[in-house]
């Protein structure tokens, strides 16, 4: 009996070591790659050029919380790139933001449980 008592207790604290470990290392996101994709395609979207690399990541409620920008030159009309959907709902904290030299500047974000490749979609 002692000795399954000690097999529990050594299963459970590896168990918790490794859910600390993975906790600990996803609440440390900063920032992650990405591409910017047609709708309905694995295609490299022609507004992918606008996007500013990486996105920046937070944590919060025990979900990412990405915010992305897309910064395109005052010579095209202000925020002429557009997001509708992201990661299956609309972008949220949408902000527009001129920077000193006329561009624009649109800073948007979107939460998400998994930052795995595949798992959020524009």
């Amino acid at each position: 009996m002692k000795k399954i008592a000690t097999r529990w207790l050594i299963g459970l604290v590896m168990t918790i070591a490794v859910l600390i470990g993975i906790q600990g290392q996803t609440a440390y996101a900063k920032s992650i790659s990405y591409q910017a994709l047609t709708y309905g395609t694995n295609k490299t979207s022609i507004a992918s050029g606008y996007f500013v690399h990486p996105a920046s990541v937070t944590v919060k409620n025990h979900k990412y919380v990405v915010t992305m920008r897309i910064k395109t030159a005052k010579k095209l009309t202000s925020y002429p790139v557009k997001v509708l959907s992201v990661n299956g709902g609309k972008p949220q904290n949408v902000r527009k933001v001129n920077d000193s030299a006329g561009n624009s500047n649109l800073y948007y974000s979107f939460t998400t449980t998994n930052l795995k490749n595949g798992s959020m979609r524009s």
